[in-house]
């Protein structure tokens, strides 16, 4: 049973030609209310908060969604269309220094072949 003080928020999260949104985060913004839609794009969570609230949707490689809601206690079902944001990612440029090794401080300048062909390495630079 639920107490009268809990908002039950329930709803679907799809992209801009209908298709479901699985994994999308649905939260009532400055708290710990929330959840992820599902496979099939749909969420249900409850909250305790009252009034005036802010409902926020993110997904990677979409708009945040931001819609205010008035929770007073009654089932609230909603439908969020998520648009696509176009991001573009710069070149990324990884150089190889130099590091000292062994007690004699001697320097040593690796290459991008010695990174790539080191053994156990597969071309980690950070080599953890």
């Amino acid at each position: 049973m639920v107490a009268q003080s809990q908002t039950r928020i329930t709803g679907l999260v799809q992209d801009e030609k209908g298709e479901p949104i699985p994994g999308a985060n649905v939260m009532i913004k400055d708290s710990y209310d929330g959840t992820s839609s599902g496979i099939n794009g749909k969420f249900s969570f409850f909250s305790e908060e009252k009034g005036a609230q802010i409902l926020l949707v993110t997904f990677v490689g979409y708009k945040p969604s931001i819609q205010t809601l008035e929770l007073v206690g009654v089932e609230i079902s909603i439908q969020i269309s998520l648009k696509e944001e176009i991001n573009q990612l710069d070149g990324v440029v990884i150089s190889a220094g130099a590091f000292t090794a062994g007690e004699e401080k001697r320097r040593t300048i690796l290459k991008p072949i010695d990174i790539a062909t080191t053994a156990g390495a597969t071309a980690d630079i950070a080599g953890h």
